[in-house]
């Protein structure tokens, strides 16, 4: 996470959970970053209306979910999964595992 809010670059961010009861979970991948899950980067598109109309509200609240961007089944090798991913500055990602 950095402070200032100044494009930076993506950086790869490798996470390791361990301990996992099973042998294969679905993961649930959920983003908040310039582009998912930001009601503020599309009031800025819009041109930052100060009284938006219903439609603009519509679609700012609808921008403003947490938006789902993967839904997948991994295996675990040992009870151990291993994720990989991309992420930009000022980015964040949560995992929701189902077994």
């Amino acid at each position: 996470y950095h402070d200032d809010d100044l494009p930076g670059e993506t950086e790869t961010v490798q996470l390791e959970i361990k301990n996992i009861p099973t042998t294969t979970v679905k993961l649930q991948e959920y983003r908040i970053d310039k582009g998912h899950s930001n009601s503020y980067e599309v009031w800025k598109a819009m041109g930052s209306p100060q009284q938006p109309n219903k439609e603009q509200i519509a679609k700012l609240e609808k921008a403003g979910q947490l938006e789902q961007t993967d839904n997948r089944n991994e295996k675990l090798n040992n009870g151990i999964l291993k994720i990989n991913t991309q992420l930009p500055r000022q980015g964040i990602v949560f995992y929701k595992l189902l077994w």
